[in-house]
């Protein structure tokens, strides 16, 4: 992710990096932003109702039937995990799902120069339905481009440089592997209260 950004931010001229240019060429960044919000989703439901009246739906071969003022909540979780969309390790934080290689790209880029593999990658399109940690369709959150672009903003400014993250090894003779199943351990006992949060902080993650 690092180097994508720094790809993308230093191939521009002058110390203003452009939106329109640079936010569409960052496709691994925003991978794992759509994986980071699929496995630990801060929004893990939306509610809608039916309105004033009943409505009939047609679903396959199958018609339902649902009364006026009824509340219907969609499991955003259940969406972004269901291994038919995602596969069988869909609970795994797995970035690189999110990104597919174009089948008609070129090694030499308009220019005349060799053309980068981040260049030859694109976002993974999935099925209409199968993430919704922005809604979709006419009901789409209207923040979405805002936090999206905000994400890229904040990270770019960051890593852009030479600055990483990474798991922090607080004994002397913890490992870095050590110190990232911690992190894992952390991150799957978070769960979202009025921000995401340690469910159980009470109890040691060793």
């Amino acid at each position: 992710m690092a180097e994508e950004i720094q790809y993308v931010c230093n191939s521009q001229k002058g110390d203003i990096v452009s939106y329109r240019e640079t936010f569409p060429r960052l496709k691994r960044y925003m991978a794992v932003v759509y994986e980071t919000f699929s496995t630990s989703t801060p929004f893990p439901a939306i509610v809608k109702s039916t309105g004033p009246l009943s409505r009939n739906l047609s679903i396959s071969d199958k018609r339902l039937f649902l009364p006026a003022r009824m509340n219907v909540i969609f499991n955003f979780a259940s969406i972004n995990y269901h291994p038919p969309y995602w596969g069988a390790d869909a609970e795994v934080w797995h970035p690189a799902r999110r990104t597919e290689r174009l089948v008609s790209s070129s090694v030499i880029d308009s220019k005349g120069n060799p053309s980068s593999n981040f260049d030859q990658e694109s976002l993974f399109t999935h099925s209409w339905g199968s993430y919704m940690s922005w809604a979709e369709c006419d009901h789409v959150c209207p923040g979405k481009n805002f936090a999206q672009v905000e994400l890229v903003g904040a990270s770019s400014a960051l890593f852009a440089g030479l600055w990483r993250i990474g798991p922090l090894t607080e004994m002397e003779m913890e490992s870095k592997e050590a110190a990232r199943q911690m992190t894992q351990k952390m991150i799957e006992d978070s769960g979202p209260v009025l921000l995401t949060e340690r469910v159980h902080p009470e109890t040691p993650l060793a």
